[in-house]
């Protein structure tokens, strides 16, 4: 051990050594910060890496854990609750259905969301290029 740290450049040694001392305390942030409530149940997560899960913890309205049901109960404190839920449970935010006149509405417009100031300029130049003179870009 004491050939290794000699081989270690100051900077590296220090470091090494200023991460050694964060990773006890980022544990013990955990240990004291457990959730409010733990849900158990068949979770579908549309996370390709982990499409399933068998319990969810929430802090404050947070997600802090998702997984297999050990692992997040192991996240739990003594005033944890815990909430069984029946059936298959789906993020509520994967909305599965579309309203025909809008989605037309919207398929008639250049979609410009999460496009980079560039992408944006190209996407209008071709709009404008494909739409009659005297009419509107949408």
């Amino acid at each position: 051990m004491i050939h290794v740290l000699a081989e270690l450049s100051p900077i590296t040694f220090y470091i090494a050594f200023y991460f050694s001392l964060l990773a006890p305390l980022a544990a013990h942030a955990q240990r004291v910060a457990p959730p409010d409530a733990i849900f158990i149940g068949h979770f579908i997560t549309l996370d390709p890496l982990r499409p399933r899960a068998e319990a969810i913890a929430v802090r404050g309205g947070i997600i802090t854990a998702v997984g297999a049901r050990a692992h997040v109960d192991s996240t739990a404190g003594p005033s944890t609750r815990r909430v069984s839920l029946a059936g298959t449970v789906l993020p509520g935010f994967a909305d599965a259905h579309v309203h025909a006149l809008y989605l037309g509405a919207l398929l008639g417009r250049a979609d410009l969301h999460g496009r980079s100031k560039a992408e944006t300029l190209q996407r209008m130049r071709a709009v404008a290029r494909a739409t009659p003179a005297g009419q509107w870009i949408n």
